[in-house]
């Protein structure tokens, strides 16, 4: 299947990438990737350009070409963000919106691309594993530039947010976030301790322009 485009997503944290098969077939694979093999003679570079996050908090990233018809001029993707907030606060402790994330350490979820992301259909997040310990009240905000955790995200532009998450909640955002935005997660109580547990899973329905 000469130039059909082949996603691959690293399984081990890596960031994803994207090969295109050669005349002759070959595609080059690392160890434990997934591969994803994509009917499209356009070559599929979405997953290059997923956000990363700042190493203040512990967040990774997938992507998925999900629909395709033969005749779209479309291509609708997934991207999804999944975050574990377990020992996400430092000596400082946390206070009413305060990003979260370690202490003076770029706390970000990665920048929001329209290269990434096309057009953001639907925003949502979803709790897998109830917080305990830290602040339950949690928001998703974006921000012009990346902060710190325990930095103040009082300014940030709120995507979604709950007042006591726990496992099964799902939330949907009402407005999606803007291109050359930094996602982060921020408290909305005042809940000054780490996290032992808190697991989330948000997911990006997006649509692009196939060229």
């Amino acid at each position: 299947m000469s130039g059909s485009a082949v996603a691959i997503v690293s399984s081990g944290g890596g960031a994803p990438t994207a090969n295109v098969v050669s005349a002759s077939g070959d595609v080059s694979l690392h160890s434990g990737d997934e591969v994803k093999l994509i009917p499209t003679t356009r070559a599929v570079v979405i997953s290059k350009l997923l956000p990363k996050a700042g190493s203040g908090i512990d967040a990774i990233w997938s992507s998925s070409v999900t629909s395709r018809g033969d005749s779209s001029v479309y291509e609708i993707t997934e991207h999804k963000c999944f975050i574990d907030l377990a020992g996400m606060v430092t000596s400082t402790a946390h206070a009413l919106n305060d990003v979260i994330g370690l202490n003076a350490t770029d706390s970000s979820l990665g920048k929001i691309t329209s290269g990434a992301f096309g057009t953001i259909l639907s925003v949502k997040a979803e709790c897998l594993e109830t917080p305990a310990d830290g602040e339950d009240g949690i928001a998703l905000v974006s921000t012009t530039t990346p902060l710190a955790g325990n930095a103040s995200g009082s300014s940030g532009i709120a995507i979604l947010s709950h007042a006591t998450w726990e496992a099964g909640t799902v939330v949907h955002a009402v407005t999606p976030p803007a291109a050359d935005t930094y996602l982060h997660l921020k408290q909305t109580g005042a809940t000054a301790a780490p996290y032992s547990a808190g697991k989330f899973l948000i997911t990006f329905l997006c649509r692009h322009a196939v060229a």
